[in-house]
């Protein structure tokens, strides 16, 4: 089977490879799709990732086409990307755009890293001197003051 895509067969090169796992979009003027969830209606692998049940009610997934190749969307805490795969001939799968939400794409509802500098002074130290007796511990005053029996 012989691929009609341009960019069949072809990878990318390591900048761009880099802007797809830090989440930014591939073409100019391309808007993000960065927290939206596939529908519930059970669409095409091609069309989105099975459901994750975050959908709001008449929210569609987006669409994965070659209008829409090199574009990021957030499905079940992965980033996907949206990618042509070649097809098979050995396996009998066509030529088709797909969402790539493998197990190496970086996740996308991570908290934003907190970088205030933590106080070490917040909690004073607590000093115990377990060695010497303490003036507060009434066991250690008796025991000094009653001589041991012979």
């Amino acid at each position: 089977m012989r691929s009609s895509h341009p960019k069949a067969g072809r990878l990318l090169p390591p900048a761009t490879a880099g802007l797809i796992a830090a989440g930014m979009l591939l073409r100019a003027g391309a808007t993000p799709l960065a927290q939206t969830s596939p529908n519930q209606s059970g669409e095409s692998p091609a069309a989105g990732p099975p459901s994750s049940g975050e959908t709001a009610p008449g929210e569609a997934a987006p669409r994965c086409d070659a209008a829409h190749e090199g574009i990021v969307a957030c499905f079940a805490n992965v980033l996907c990307l949206c990618r042509f795969h070649p097809g098979d001939a050995a396996r009998k799968l066509p030529d088709r755009f797909a969402w790539d939400c493998g197990i190496t794409r970086p996740q996308c509802h991570l908290p934003p890293a907190d970088l205030t500098p933590v106080d070490p002074y917040a909690v004073p130290p607590v000093i115990v001197d377990v060695d010497h007796p303490h003036a507060d511990d009434e066991d250690n005053q008796e025991a000094e003051s009653v001589p041991p029996q012979p």
